[in-house]
C-alpha cells in the first residue's frame, strides 16, 4: 500500500497587536455601523496592506469614563503586550474636561509600566456641520473642544504621541477631500457618533500618525 505524502502550508497568525481602548466611539456596536467598519479593523487592515503583521483588538465600550476605562485597563495587555496601545477617551467625562487629563495619564502610565512604549492619545473628531473650514459653535463642538485641551495636556506630561483628528478632518475639508456642511463623519447631525466613513477616516489619520514616528511601522512587521 503507498503512503501517501500531505504537505501542509502554515500561514503566519499576525504577531504584533494594536490595542485600542475607548468608549462607543471606537466601539459602539449598536448603531447602523458594522464591526468590519469600525476604525481598529479598518486600521488593522491598512497596515496589513502595507506588510505589517498585526492584529488591532476593538475594546471600546459605549458609555465609557476614562475613569471606567482606568477600571479595566488590563483588557489591554489580557492577549498579549501591544506593540502600539490606542486610547480614545474624554467623550464621556465632565463637560470641562477636569478628570479626563488625569485619567489619561493614568491609563498612560499604566500601559508604560506594562512595557508599551508606543502610546497614543486619539483626539476628538472635527464635526463637519456648517460652516467653511471651520466648526460649528454648537454644544458638542464646545465640550469637543475642551476637550482636546485636556488629551494635549495629558500627552504634553506623558512620552504618549497626540493624534490630531480635528487638524486632519480640518485639513481633509479645506483640500476639498470631503465637504463642509455634508456630516459625513457622523451618524447624523444630532448624533457625533462615528459613520463608517468616519471610521475610516479616523483610521486614515492614526495611520498617519502611526507612519510618522520613526520606527514605528517597522516595528509591525
Amino acid at each position: 500500500m503507498a503512503i501517501r505524502r500531505v504537505q501542509t502550508t502554515f500561514t503566519k497568525f499576525p504577531s504584533k497587536i494594536i490595542s485600542c481602548l475607548g468608549d462607543s466611539l471606537t466601539g459602539n456596536f449598536g448603531t447602523v455601523v458594522k464591526y468590519e467598519q469600525f476604525y481598529p479593523k479598518v486600521l488593522q487592515d491598512s497596515l496589513r496592506a502595507l506588510g505589517c503583521i498585526v492584529t488591532c483588538q476593538n475594546w471600546g465600550i459605549s458609555g465609557n469614563t476614562t475613569a471606567q476605562m482606568i477600571a479595566r485597563e488590563s483588557v489591554q495587555i489580557q492577549r498579549g503586550v501591544p506593540t502600539i496601545a490606542i486610547v480614545f477617551g474624554g467623550a464621556n467625562d465632565a463637560a470641562d474636561g477636569s478628570t479626563t487629563r488625569t485619567n489619561l495619564i493614568t491609563l498612560i502610565n499604566y500601559l508604560n509600566a506594562q512595557g508599551v512604549s508606543k502610546v497614543i492619545v486619539q483626539g476628538m473628531q472635527y464635526r463637519n456641520l456648517s460652516g467653511a473650514g471651520a466648526d460649528t459653535t454648537s454644544a458638542e463642538e464646545t465640550a469637543f473642544a475642551a476637550i482636546r485641551v485636556q488629551q494635549k495636556a495629558a500627552v504634553a506630561a506623558t512620552t504618549a504621541v497626540y493624534s490630531d483628528s480635528y487638524a486632519f478632518c480640518r485639513a481633509r475639508i479645506l483640500a476639498g477631500t470631503d465637504v463642509q456642511g455634508s456630516n459625513t463623519y457622523h451618524v447624523s447631525s444630532t448624533d457625533y457618533h462615528l459613520s463608517a466613513y468616519g471610521h475610516s477616516v479616523m483610521a486614515a489619520c492614526i495611520l498617519a500618525t502611526i507612519q510618522a514616528q520613526t520606527g514605528w511601522i517597522g516595528a509591525l512587521q
